[in-house]
């Protein structure tokens, strides 16, 4: 007679309900090894108790508030796998401080400063996802560093330099997305060097040939955004070889070769 170790290792025809019980109690089985039909909630609880079953395989009637508290306090399931009315404050902040839920997964009535701070800081949170009145000056800036969040979900008034340095240095700000008076040379030379920024976007004063070079260089600007006194011969050759500008943009002495 065959010897088995393990319930994977049992065929599935002779996995009976009194074995998968004695192979959850001796450690020798995963619940996702057990029937689904013999998923008893006590096989459920024992398998999730000694770490050998996951809150998404226990039968959704199975799912009781003690079965899923016991499951997240154990890193045994996720808040997404909870049923939406077990989902109380106290469940949800025990989720999020056992890296064990998403704050979209939390209910929006539920979503308080200490929840959204917690899953901001263990990147399961994103500011898009912060209720607007909890998107304080902090918390915008731990979303921003921790790259949980972009410029265009700060709140207009929190939109400061060092925000708007900070989401750009990130990675997580578009140069649109900064106020207009804000739009700096340096802010702009650094959109520009990340793929974040455009040359429409940087303001007029400031597209030297040195911004517009390298605009073109990094592909994110239109040559017909380059001021035509800065449009050289090379400038609109890399442009139209990069998809970037038209012939039409091109000024007539150098199409007559008049001009270097």
């Amino acid at each position: 007679m065959k010897l088995y170790t393990k319930l994977s290792d049992v065929p599935v025809d002779l996995r009976t309900a009194e074995m998968c019980e004695l192979a959850v109690e001796k450690n020798q089985g995963e619940l996702h090894d057990v029937p689904v039909a013999l998923r008893t909630k006590y096989i459920c609880w024992t398998a999730i108790s000694h770490s050998h079953g996951w809150l998404s395989d226990v039968p959704e009637d199975l799912r009781t508030a003690e079965m899923c508290r016991l499951a997240i306090e154990r890193s045994r399931g996720r808040l997404s796998h909870v049923p939406v009315e077990h989902r109380t404050a106290e469940m949800c902040e025990l989720a999020v401080e056992k890296n064990q839920g998403e704050l979209h997964d939390v209910p929006v009535a539920l979503r308080n400063e200490y929840i959204c701070w917690t899953t901001i800081s263990h990147g399961h949170g994103w500011l898009a996802d912060v209720p607007d009145d909890l998107r304080t000056p902090e918390l915008c800036r731990r979303a921003i560093e921790r790259c949980r969040g972009w410029l265009s979900f700060v709140p207009d008034d929190l939109r400061t330099e060092e925000m708007c340095r900070r989401a750009i240095e990130y990675g997580n700000g578009s140069l649109s997305d900064v106020p207009d008076d804000l739009r700096t040379a340096n802010l702009c030379r650094r959109a520009i060097e990340r793929s974040i920024g455009w040359l429409s976007d940087v303001p007029d004063h400031l597209r030297t040939a040195e911004m517009c070079e390298l605009a073109i260089a990094r592909s994110r600007g239109w040559l017909s955004d380059v001021p035509v006194d800065l449009r050289t011969a090379e400038m609109c050759r890399r442009a139209i070889e990069y998809g970037h500008g038209w012939l039409s943009n091109v000024p007539d002495e150098l199409k007559q070769g008049e001009k270097k």
